[in-house]
């Protein structure tokens, strides 16, 4: 595991030389999608277990608005990865 942790620091060492703007972007969004995605997934579940439907109405309309999409639209693409589904054989 030590062998893995060291290589990683030392492509992020060298990244961080050459590229330092990248190695930022990579932080910040990072950082914050690992504060958004619980942030949202609290809300979603708090909204859920309320009893009144009206709070439900208004996150249903700000997660259909093209701001929301947007954001969470280019916020998947930065940070995730795409692994394509299993072929059943």
């Amino acid at each position: 595991m030590d062998m893995i942790f060291q290589m990683i620091r030392g492509l992020i060492e060298q990244y961080g030389a050459d590229f330092p703007w990248l190695v930022n972007a990579i932080v910040i969004v990072g950082t914050f999608r690992l504060i958004v995605k619980p942030i949202v997934t609290a809300i979603e579940s708090i909204v859920k277990e309320t009893p009144t439907t009206k709070d439900d109405e208004v996150l249903e309309r700000v997660q259909r608005s093209p701001a929301y999409t947007w954001f969470f639209y280019v916020l998947d693409w930065f940070t995730s990865i795409k692994i394509p589904p299993r072929k059943k054989s």
